[in-house]
């Protein structure tokens, strides 16, 4: 987990990830990407549920994004899942050519 440029956890240890959101952090949306295999873990699911309750206290919104919607039985209450579609070919395009234009226009780099 990192907060801009500055790590705040390291990748390997989902608890302290978790653990870090609790104090400073408010009306924050904290995302996590390939979260899924660790939320097998009770510990884990345990961090889940105690920084959930800070979270909704503090205006802090986790979102976990996967490419699968499995979440341990002992989370689904607390858990939302939205499931999209990846966007084809034709509906890439667009979106892709925008970020090229964003990243030309604020690199220094002569493309």
């Amino acid at each position: 987990m990192q907060q801009r440029e500055v790590q705040i956890a390291p990748p390997a240890l989902p608890v302290a990830a978790l653990q870090s959101i609790e104090g400073d952090i408010a009306d924050a949306l904290i995302v996590f990407r390939n979260f899924n295999p660790a939320l097998a873990n009770p510990s884990v699911q345990q961090a889940v549920r105690l920084t959930l309750t800070y979270c909704k206290a503090n205006g802090v919104c986790l979102v976990f994004i996967s490419t699968s919607g499995n979440i341990p039985a002992e989370l689904e209450k607390e858990i939302l899942i939205l499931d999209f579609d990846l966007p084809n070919k034709e509906q890439s395009k667009p979106l892709l050519m925008t970020w090229v234009n964003i990243k030309m226009r604020s690199s220094t780099h002569n493309w």
